[in-house]
């Protein structure tokens, strides 16, 4: 992927976890968003080795773009998506 790839796809994962993470239950089933992130996970954990480290660093190099709330967030969200190795 070309970094500006690497880019949008980063902001589009950052933005659907960041809805999950945050929407509350008047807007969005807990069980559900537990359910979809979970297969986000598994999905993005079926890319190769370079492509997860490609966007584990691409989301957090986006995530200073965000409040800081969801910068927050979005730091350790590699690693809660299996992405990294657990610190």
């Amino acid at each position: 992927m070309t970094g500006k790839v690497n880019t949008s796809v980063a902001r589009a994962v950052a933005n659907i976890a960041i809805f999950l993470e945050f929407s509350g239950e008047e807007l969005l089933d807990a069980d559900a968003a537990v359910g979809v992130m979970e297969q986000l996970a598994a999905d993005l954990q079926s890319l190769d080795g370079y492509a997860q480290r490609q966007l584990s660093t691409a989301i957090s190099l986006i995530a200073s773009e965000y409040g800081a709330k969801e910068k927050e967030f979005l730091v350790g969200l590699p690693e809660k998506l299996g992405l990294e190795e657990e610190t």
